[in-house]
């Protein structure tokens, strides 16, 4: 198993930081890593989502969600090719640090007999785009608490 974890601190309320992270909706918006992610219709809770790395075209592919946990867990699984060949399980943990801080943490396990030759390929590109959806979400996050702010 190989893990990529990143950490940012963002100068808001989790809850705050909850509102921009579990609308997947607006992810187009703001989000250079995580294109878009569509809930689909069915009796479990099945995910489609895309990516962007650099220098590739865009990546779809379904998971399934495996965590919603309003407001401070977001995460899911995927299996590409064959379950065993190439997974990988993501999340997103938002942690308070105070009433106007807060610290999210993006996490993906990948595991599976491809995943050393896959990742050999892709391990920069994931960490970058990791980095860059980061600093997205803080910019998006604390423009959202300014305007909160001026209409307040």
């Amino acid at each position: 198993m190989r893990v990529f974890q990143t950490e940012i601190v963002i100068d808001a309320p989790a809850e705050n930081v909850w509102e921009i992270l579990a609308r997947f909706g607006r992810y187009p918006l703001w989000n250079p890593f995580i294109r878009s992610i569509v809930s689909l219709a069915g009796p479990s809770e099945q995910l489609q989502i895309s990516v962007k790395l650099r220098g590739m075209p865009k990546i779809s592919f379904k998971a399934a969600l495996t965590t919603f946990d309003e407001p401070r867990k977001i995460g899911w699984h995927a299996v590409f090719f064959l379950e065993g060949m190439f997974e990988a399980h993501h999340q997103f943990e938002i942690k308070p640090l105070s009433s106007t801080q807060s610290r999210v943490i993006q996490r993906e396990e990948f595991s599976g007999w491809l995943t050393d030759a896959a990742l050999l390929l892709l391990a920069g590109s994931f960490r970058k785009g990791y980095r860059d959806m980061n600093r997205a979400l803080k910019k998006e996050v604390e423009k959202e608490q300014v305007i909160e702010q001026v209409i307040e």
